[in-house]
């Protein structure tokens, strides 16, 4: 494996250095090769990354190498029709351009995107995407989500509450 090129995602890269908080540069640095090289991964669909500068980027992004090497869900040519479906669903107000700046905005708690996800899946659903969490802040970003559905999601709320499941 370590005198191979690999066909990289650059689009998972792109995603893990946002919700880590790198730029492009600092991608270039833990992968120990130049900023240029980075850039020239970006016009590529598919750009080539050496092994020895994969381990190295994976280990310093804390990341496997199939998170790199592997397409995310969804950005498929086969799945193009199901996320404009999700676009559509999660999207519909531009609130967040893309459903990476809608993923982006989950993994950081963002309270207005999990009430979108709640809103458009349910608590029981969303719980099994985001973990507990989801029922324990429900209080902090109900306000966002439409009051008709609020009202049936409080009850719904209120009840795991009185059973003590929360």
């Amino acid at each position: 494996m370590l005198g191979y090129n690999h066909s990289m995602q650059y689009g998972n890269l792109q995603l893990i250095a946002r919700l880590s908080g790198l730029s492009m540069s600092d991608v270039a640095k833990k992968a120990g090769i130049s900023r240029q090289a980075v850039s020239l991964w970006g016009k590529h669909k598919a750009p080539s990354i050496r092994s020895r500068n994969l381990i190295m980027l994976c280990k310093n992004l804390g990341v496997g190498p199939d998170d790199l090497l592997a397409p995310l869900p969804l950005l498929g040519e086969d799945q193009k029709l199901q996320k404009r479906d999700l676009e559509a669903m999660l999207l519909w107000d531009l609130l967040y351009k893309n459903l990476e700046d809608f993923v982006v905005a989950l993994v950081k708690g963002n309270h207005s995107a999990i009430a979108r996800l709640v809103q458009t899946q349910g608590l029981f659903k969303s719980a099994s995407m985001l973990g507990r969490g989801v029922w324990k802040k429900f209080e902090k970003y109900k306000k966002y989500i439409h009051p008709v559905r609020r009202k049936e999601l409080e009850i719904l709320w209120q009840t795991q509450k009185n059973l003590g499941l929360i």
